[in-house]
């Protein structure tokens, strides 16, 4: 159990315990149940009845708390049991066994003056119900009262011992840590809380540590801020403070009638820090130390004295209206207004700061403070040529300071610039461009104005920036334009705003990264030659090849051959007969960007009416035969058709071979004796007739 307690603030009204009336309706435990059902609070934790101890030199200190209206209305009816284990293994009551709120009439020797705390809980245990009708009604005020039970036990003892929420052991013989049990039960019904184990053993002098308190100082108030103290054997929090004040560190005042509670809230769930805010007047020092309450109620001891003194630390008024107005030999007058000194007492004076740059840094003019009615100043340092900024800083009797805004003053100057020199510029692949140049050697200069063009011819544009501070400027241009060049040029400009003439012209050329047009075929042919082509070339100008490219089922895109933008015809001879062949053309400019056709060709190459003609043909006498010759690849494949020349000279068929390559005939004298062949394929083509051979 870390915090027993709603932290709630409460009002003690009446003076009399004739207001305890007999106690809560007999339909309690149904409230108390119907509660738990519209808070879902029922087994919401693991242990209806949260317990702690410390020992101390009177025993063991026992202090419990139901965690929920149920169980705490069980514990008004029924008592808490509460038991040790014994050596034997059993569970024996621990004093009067169980513990249940005081009787009324016990409650009756303290009043509400001088025991407030007792009395609330006996107001919460046995006041009468001041709930409109309706069970929810009726379970709220029962949670209203379970939490100022809580409240009044944890700031005051013998409120715990009266509710029946606490015990001491004052056998101090249990140094062995001894197990502890604790629940509620309705002997009738059987109905019982959840049973609360707890170890616990004498082991000597616990005390809860004092907060450690530090002071910050504010205007008109000051904060108290520290931790929440802590069980030394734990992380158990102090429950409540007593905050205590002195004007000498010596005699110390209870601020509060009532101790200070660190309220959680949605916005402060932990009580790890706890801060209270004190106001007070400005310029007295204040003592101040904690009291912490533990969880039994008892007191820590004072923490650290802190002591703090309250400042003021609202800044002055703006100076504002800041004139400055220069003299001949370039001496300055400066004069301000500030609110009515009368209306701001604690106004000391005004001091004056001059810088070469509106951002400073700043150095101080005046030597020494100047009056709070003395608004004006005269410079005996003349202005800087590249121009002064000067602004007013008001200071009060506290040291809080105020800044009017700066005011520049120029000396008077109408010579322009010299003109920058050495412009040059650099453009990468992605289109940024550095752009640099040499200064003039002016010493007023202010900065640089650039100016752009996309043609020499064309007017120039000033770049989109201000003033150019370097000698440098980094520009980033579109690629995606057929507009190749790009023009720049400059001006120098001071802090009078005379500019000088133009620079020198330097010209970025943008790189190319836009494809050409791309090349289109216009018709094709295919013959036992080959494969011809015509194409429209690409009307880009910067066209440099355009490729023919083709690729078959076997070979990946090949390069046929290039050619430059007059050649838009071509025969592709190096085809085999009846194989599939794709086309595309891909046209390239200068700079290596390419585009190809949009549509590919896919053609076939034509087949030949005539196989491969027979080479080596021959006739040979072999004694009383003839023998005939010819020589042919793949003879398995073909056959060959063996003619003999007849009478009118026709050749006529006499024979057909497979795979070979030579046939005996017979020999006849004196008839003509010419022959030929011819190879024919499995697909019915033929060759050329041979030629002709005799003897």
């Amino acid at each position: 159990m870390k915090k027993f307690i709603f932290y709630l603030v409460i009002i003690i009204t009446g003076n009399s315990m004739d207001i305890i009336a007999q106690g809560i309706q007999e339909d309690s435990l149904k409230l108390a149940k119907l509660f738990e059902e519209l808070t879902d609070q029922s087994k919401s934790s693991s242990d209806d009845i949260k317990i702690l101890s410390k020992t101390t030199r009177d025993g063991i200190h026992f202090r419990w708390a139901p965690v929920s209206p149920r169980v705490w209305q069980m514990g008004i009816d029924h008592g808490y049991t509460f038991e040790r284990l014994g050596n034997d293994g059993n569970y024996e009551p621990v004093g009067e066994g169980v513990f249940r709120p005081w009787e009324k009439e016990k409650w009756m020797a303290y009043k509400a003056e001088e025991f407030k705390y007792v009395h609330i809980a006996a107001m919460c245990i046995y006041g009468d119900s001041e709930a409109e009708e309706g069970f929810v009604n009726q379970a709220n005020e029962l949670s209203r009262r379970h939490g100022f039970n809580l409240f009044a036990a944890d700031l005051d003892k013998i409120a715990a011992a009266a509710s029946g929420f606490s015990y001491v052991e004052k056998d101090t013989s249990f140094f062995n840590p001894t197990r502890y049990r604790i629940y509620v039960q309705n002997p009738v019904t059987g109905m019982s809380s959840d049973t609360s184990y707890f170890t616990a053993a004498y082991y000597g002098l616990d005390e809860f540590s004092a907060p450690q308190l530090e002071i910050v100082e504010e205007d008109s108030a000051l904060k108290l801020q520290w931790g929440g103290g802590g069980y030394f054997l734990g992380s158990l929090d102090l429950v409540a403070y007593h905050i205590e004040k002195s004007t000498d560190g010596i005699n110390f005042q209870r601020m509060l009638d009532q101790p200070f509670i660190n309220a959680l809230t949605e916005l402060r769930q932990t009580s790890e820090f706890t801060s209270y805010i004190d106001s007070v007047d400005n310029g007295t020092e204040y003592y101040y130390r904690i009291i912490g309450i533990d969880p039994f109620g008892d007191l820590t001891t004072p923490s650290n004295v802190a002591s703090g003194i309250a400042k003021d630390l609202t800044a002055p008024d703006q100076p504002f209206d800041l004139v400055v107005l220069g003299e001949e030999g370039g001496l300055m007058n400066l004069s301000w207004n500030w609110q009515d000194a009368s209306l701001h007492g604690d106004i000391a004076g005004f001091d004056v700061y001059r810088s070469k740059d509106y951002d400073g840094p700043f150095e101080k003019v005046n030597d020494t403070l100047l009056a709070k009615n003395d608004m004006q100043l005269e410079s005996k340092r003349p202005a800087d040529p590249l121009g002064t900024y000067f602004l007013v800083e008001a200071i009060d009797l506290n040291g809080n300071r105020s800044r009017s805004l700066p005011k520049s003053f120029l000396v008077k100057d109408s010579t322009p610039p010299g003109v920058p020199t050495e412009l040059r510029a650099e453009i990468d692949s992605n289109g940024v461009v550095l752009i640099e140049w040499t200064k003039p050697p002016d010493e007023d200069l202010l900065g640089y104005e650039l100016f752009y063009s996309n043609g020499k011819d064309q007017p120039f544009v000033k770049q989109n920036v201000r003033v150019i501070k370097k000698e440098y400027f980094v520009d980033e241009l579109s690629l995606a334009t057929l507009t190749k060049e790009r023009y720049y040029r400059l001006v120098a400009m001071d802090f009078n705003y005379n500019r000088s003439n133009y620079s020198d012209i330097v010209i970025v050329e943008r790189p190319d990264t836009i494809a050409p047009e791309a090349s289109i075929f216009e018709s094709y042919n295919v013959t036992e030659e080959g494969i011809q082509f015509t194409w429209i070339a690409s009307q880009s100008d910067d066209v440099v090849s355009i490729e023919l490219m083709r690729k078959s089922p076997t070979i990946d895109w090949e390069l046929v051959s290039d050619f430059d933008m007059n050649h838009q015809v071509y025969v592709d001879r190096n085809v085999e007969e009846a194989k599939l062949y794709e086309y595309k053309l891909v046209t390239k400019d200068d700079a290596q960007n390419y585009s190809e056709s949009e549509n590919t060709l896919l053609l076939e190459a034509l087949k030949s009416y005539y196989i491969e003609d027979i080479e080596d043909v021959s006739l040979d006498l072999d004694g009383e035969r003839l023998v005939l010759h010819w020589s042919y690849d793949q003879l398995s494949e073909y056959k060959f058709l063996v003619y003999k020349q007849d009478a009118e000279g026709d050749l006529v068929l006499i024979k057909m071979l497979s795979g070979k390559t030579s046939l005996a005939l017979k020999y006849t004298e004196g008839n003509d004796n010419v022959y030929a062949v011819r190879a024919q394929a499995k697909d019915g083509r033929k060759s050329k007739m041979s030629k002709r051979v005799t003897l």
